[in-house]
């Protein structure tokens, strides 16, 4: 999971937006990566599929990750949307290790900080984990599920991200913050195991009343 998320790229070249799905699928490249998202493999193969409604990650023994640049105050999209659904997590995977995940989120803010959202295969709801290189990138990873109990079924997680900052850094976010990146992804290497997970929706919207239903 722990890939330098690219913060100084996203600030670069950072794309404006409004309330809307960011995995819009309708065009897809040749390795089914929707426009907008640039894959990035670190370990292994990237095995991706879609049907036009959900993007699939399936990893065998591989790490990598979709990124998108976007540009969006805080205080004008507060909430995160994600709909993901599991299909098999890798064996003992934990944000304290060995460090594997079938489903995680990354925001990425413009004062180098991230947060990364968590489905633990056996890691508690609300587990911390901090992940900090001098200069580049200060993460902190949070649980937000854990388990096979929902194995195959669609869950939507709403995380107001003022709220995860102010707990996880221990200070109010800037008044200025600006998310200027979003990464998804999964990763079964250090237990050479697979992963497989699917995701339909990820928005970044001011108020979370005005979510379409799925």
């Amino acid at each position: 999971m722990r890939i330098i998320f690219l913060l100084i790229t996203f600030s670069l070249l950072s794309l404006k937006i409004g309330a809307k799905n960011l995995l819009d699928l309708n065009q897809i490249d040749n390795n089914n990566v929707p426009t907008g998202w640039e894959l990035k493999v670190r370990h292994g193969k990237a095995d991706i599929h879609t049907d036009k409604k959900s993007l699939c990650m399936y990893s065998d023994d591989a790490s990598f990750c979709i990124e998108h640049p976007i540009k969006s105050n805080v205080d004008d999209t507060p909430y995160l949307i994600w709909e993901c659904k599991i299909e098999e997590l890798p064996k003992e995977g934990s944000i304290y290790g060995p460090d594997d995940q079938a489903a995680q989120l990354f925001v990425g803010f413009d004062n180098k900080r991230c947060i990364s959202y968590v489905w633990s295969t056996v890691d508690s709801i609300d587990s911390q984990e901090s992940y900090y290189i001098p200069w580049i990138v200060n993460n902190k990873i949070l649980v937000i599920k854990s388990g096979d109990q929902d194995i195959g079924k669609w869950i939507q997680f709403s995380r107001d991200i003022r709220t995860d900052y102010k707990r996880l850094f221990d200070e109010n976010p800037p008044n200025d913050l600006t998310i200027t990146g979003i990464r998804l992804q999964i990763n079964s290497q250090h237990s050479n195991t697979t992963a497989r997970s699917c995701t339909r929706l990820i928005e970044l919207t001011k108020d979370i009343k005005s979510l379409p239903s799925h």
